[in-house]
């Protein structure tokens, strides 16, 4: 029908702009995060500013975080098709990926490589993938998936701060310098 064609190109416009937003606005995130340790955790000591990161880096960051958000966003669209169910499917599918993408920056900040993102995600497989599922259905939500990026995003900040909490408190207790921080 013509009304399922129209909001399947719209689905379409909708993922081309989430790419473009990817990448246009990653400065906007790393700024988000700056603030968001800033505010929320002047207490923490090794955080290391993401809008200081060299450009090459966020270059590698941005890259690979299109190449798994494309990649993705290809074979499952084809769920597209499923009224309602499709859209639970895909967050379902791609909710790890998602969350990881809100916190590469930061992750890569802490020295893990792209290898080394993929088995800290792994290993924490269950909570990546309920945080991106909900960010992910949050998106879904028309017009107001432009304002739950930037929540997902203040979310996905906050538990990054959690992380560099917990990673603090221990290294204090066992006596374990910065090099070996948080792999």
């Amino acid at each position: 029908s013509e009304v399922y064609s129209f909001y399947l190109i719209l689905q379409e416009t909708k993922f081309l702009v989430n790419v473009i937003f990817m990448v246009v606005l990653d400065v906007v995130r790393r700024s988000i995060y700056d603030q968001m340790f800033e505010k929320e955790a002047p207490e923490l000591k090794n955080y290391e500013k993401l809008s200081t990161v060299k450009t090459k880096d966020r270059l590698v960051i941005v890259g690979y975080s299109v190449a798994v958000t494309v990649t993705l966003d290809f074979i499952t669209a084809p769920l597209l098709t499923i009224p309602i169910g499709g859209k639970i499917l895909i967050a379902i599918s791609k909710g790890w990926a998602l969350a990881w993408m809100y916190q590469a920056a930061f992750l890569a900040s802490k020295g893990l490589s792209f290898k080394q993102q993929l088995k800290w995600v792994f290993r924490r497989f269950v909570a990546y993938e309920l945080f991106g599922f909900v960010a992910a259905l949050l998106l879904f939500i028309p017009i107001l998936s432009w304002v739950f990026y930037w929540t997902n995003l203040c979310g996905a900040a906050l538990w990054a701060i959690s992380i560099s909490r917990v990673t603090e408190e221990y290294m204090a207790e066992h006596q374990i310098s910065k090099e070996d921080e948080i792999s």
